[in-house]
């Protein structure tokens, strides 16, 4: 009976040892953000920086250094136009406008932590999926605008930074490179690339 309280005080001395020498590792989490986006591409429909987005995200670690996942994230961009004159072949028409584009992109991902064991947990990762994009343009009181969907491809890197030691909370920042397929012949889209940044907070279990 002595030997079995001694083991067993041994095996609990050693597991608080190992969870105090490398804190909390998760087995998931769960994540949302705000998502900056910095268009690559289409700068003759709009060019300015979006501000307006954002993310969820839940990950399983497979291992402490892997997890798998999925994403749900939007962004809106819009831009507006000066009053000018619009030739056509049969007319012309003068106006200001306002220009937008609404994305909304998902995925499944991959992620690798450089570090699982510390209060600073740097990873890569990887997103494959698809995007919902509708292009607007408002002018008086007409709209023209069209709907499409592309193939979403998004390589990343970031960081989880811990609370604490043993801390289930955690900000989540990270920066990656969005790839998507979407094409509008009428407003001259051809796929969509952009530069994200992303703040947020991660609760993991």
């Amino acid at each position: 009976m002595k030997k079995i309280l001694y083991t067993f005080l041994l095996l609990f001395i050693s597991g608080s040892s190992v969870k105090a020498q490398y804190g909390y590792i998760p087995n998931g989490l769960f994540a949302f953000g705000w998502d900056i986006n910095v268009p690559l591409n289409n700068k003759n429909f709009i060019e300015r920086t979006s501000f307006y987005g954002g993310k969820i995200e839940g990950r399983f670690f497979i291992t402490p250094k892997i997890s798998v996942g999925g994403e749900l994230s939007w962004s809106s961009s819009y831009q507006y136009q000066p009053k000018r004159t619009y030739d056509f072949g049969n007319g012309a028409i003068t106006t200001d406008l306002y220009k937008y584009i609404y994305s909304v992109p998902f995925n499944l991902n991959a992620h690798y932590y450089f570090m699982d064991d510390k209060l600073v947990m740097p990873y890569a990762g990887l997103g494959v999926g698809a995007m919902y994009s509708e292009q607007d343009v408002y002018f008086n009181i007409y709209n023209l605008y069209s709907t499409n969907w592309g193939f979403l491809l998004r390589p990343e890197a970031g960081a989880l930074i811990k609370f604490g030691p043993n801390s289930t909370t955690a900000a989540l920042l990270g920066v990656r490179y969005n790839y998507a397929t979407n094409r509008e012949a009428d407003f001259n889209i051809d796929k969509i690339k952009s530069l994200s940044f992303q703040v947020g907070i991660a609760f993991m279990q």
